[in-house]
């Protein structure tokens, strides 16, 4: 009987710490590691996070390098009350390159009804030599404002606005044409 006792007991025993242990590890030991791995996929997912966002950073960095460098081509492009006298001054530079003789008036109404609040008409009268215009018009297509010519008018002197013209002593003075422009831009 002692003997069954003992097997009993030792039966228990065994089972109790059989008992203790699972409970040890489904309560303690597999929580844990359920945590553990967790944590180690939300390591990875922030690796992988942080990899990418290096690249677009790295990426950004080239655009901002790229557009900083391109800066110039469009820093003018919108025409701004700083810009506007910039404007003038490199038309004038064009028409003193081209020989021509240039006289800058605003204009106010245009023929169409078009007319934006900021929008801003110059007339541009010219004077001088017919090929100058020609290099003139085609430096104008090559400028770096955007501009619309909205009138373009150019005449040749002849013997009548010769005699209408005063203080002219030598006939070589006179240039070959003359040419008014109305342009506008925003």
């Amino acid at each position: 009987m002692n003997y069954q006792l003992s097997k009993k007991k030792t039966f228990i025993i065994l089972i109790s710490i059989l008992i203790v242990c699972f409970s040890l590890i489904f309560f303690v030991v597999l929580p844990l590691v359920k945590k553990v791995y967790k944590e180690k996929d939300l390591l990875e997912e922030r690796k992988l996070t942080f990899k990418r966002d290096k690249e677009n950073v790295e990426r950004y960095k080239e655009d901002l390098n790229y557009l900083k460098e391109k800066i110039f081509l469009s820093e003018d492009l919108i025409i701004n009350e700083d810009s506007k006298l910039k404007l003038i001054e490199n038309l004038e530079k064009i028409a003193l390159e081209q020989n021509l003789k240039l006289t800058i008036e605003t204009y106010g109404n245009l023929v169409s009804d078009k007319k934006k609040d900021n929008e801003v008409s110059l007339k541009l009268n010219l004077t001088g030599e017919y090929q100058d215009f020609m290099r003139f018009f085609y430096q104008l297509q090559k400028f770096k404002y955007p501009i619309e010519i909205n009138s373009f008018k150019i005449e040749n002197f002849d013997n009548s606005k010769i005699k209408n013209m005063e203080n002219i002593s030598v006939l070589e003075d006179i240039p070959e044409t003359e040419s008014e422009i109305i342009i506008s831009f925003n």
